[in-house]
């Protein structure tokens, strides 16, 4: 008989590189040598970057001034992702803070630019989070957009375990599959904050292999959190590795293969007829039914961390209304 073997990938796991400002080439070499599938670090920055093919550019912000630099950029290093806007729906000083409508116009000149540019570009927007303010905002960008993006991007945060953490992940499913027009998304942002496992939290998140889900990136790598009782760091202050940033390398960097080559056993007999003698049912995972309703800890007065010390405050992570 023929053997059937079915096999499940699991999501790239990707890095967000938080410069803090100090030792800033030893600290990029250090967080890149944890081994992530992709890296991005909230800008486009140095040009060099777009030497290691697993950069992944970004604009904070849409301007006529970025969108013209990265289309300069896209038609110059083509094939790329590019993450558009980093928390629109905030009112924070280092957040984008853009209003949908505003945003959506902005969007359909970044969209049509870049695709002239490089038509094999990926165009990923917006980086809200998935909280009722995020898709509150989400779903005032729909309303008003003409250019819909290749990929959604969405942050997670409020999770302190995998239980909550699907929580929002299965309502960003729904969302997608719903309202965003079953494109393929990332997870641009997440960790446990101030989870007292991250990396239970860590290894669900490796481990994930949802309908449309291709990258998640972890934040941060930052060698001193912005906030203080954040553990989502990866490195410490000298650049080596903190325990969730061991296992965030091995991970990466030791999996376990699968055989180079699978040898059905065969079955020899004498009929000409053939019997199955298993039957394979795949399970959609598409439709989750949520387990826990999390209620995050409120974190006003926390500001993110993406790199800017003086940034206020982040607005508690809400969880989405009318979920149950």
């Amino acid at each position: 008989m023929t053997t059937l073997y079915i096999l499940l990938s699991t999501v790239l796991l990707c890095l967000g590189i938080n410069d803090p400002g100090k030792q800033v080439n030893e600290f990029n070499l250090a967080a890149k040598a944890l081994g992530p599938d992709c890296w991005w670090n909230w800008g486009i920055y140095s040009e060099a970057h777009f030497a290691d093919p697993k950069f992944v550019p970004s604009m904070f912000a849409v301007s006529d001034s970025s969108v013209a630099y990265g289309s300069t950029l896209a038609k110059k290093y083509p094939g790329r992702t590019w993450l558009i806007y980093n928390e629109p729906e905030g009112s924070n000083g280092g957040q984008a803070n853009v209003p949908a409508a505003t945003a959506a116009a902005q969007f359909a000149k970044l969209y049509s630019q870049m695709k002239a540019a490089d038509p094999t570009a990926i165009i990923a927007c917006c980086g809200t989070i998935v909280s009722q303010q995020g898709m509150d905002w989400l779903a005032a960008f729909m309303k008003a957009t003409t250019a819909r993006p290749d990929r959604w991007h969405m942050h997670i945060y409020g999770a302190t375990d995998p239980a909550a953490w699907d929580y929002y992940a299965d309502y960003l499913d729904g969302w997608i599959a719903n309202e965003g027009g079953k494109r393929g998304y990332y997870i641009s942002e997440t960790c446990g904050m101030w989870s007292g496992d991250q990396v239970a939290l860590l290894k669900h998140i490796a481990g994930q292999s949802r309908p449309g889900l291709e990258r998640v990136f972890w934040f941060g790598a930052y060698p001193e959190p912005y906030v203080p009782t954040w553990q989502c760091n990866l490195l410490n202050a000298e650049r080596t590795p903190t325990p969730l940033g061991q296992a965030f390398g091995a991970l990466r960097l030791t999996p376990t293969p699968e055989p180079p080559t699978r040898t059905p056993t065969a079955t020899v007999t004498a009929t000409a007829t053939r019997t199955p003698t298993a039957t394979v049912t795949l399970t959609p995972t598409a439709t989750r039914t949520p387990t826990v309703t999390p209620t995050p800890t409120a974190t006003l007065g926390e500001p993110t961390g993406e790199g800017n010390p003086g940034e206020p405050m982040r607005k508690t992570y809400l969880p989405i209304a009318g979920k149950e």
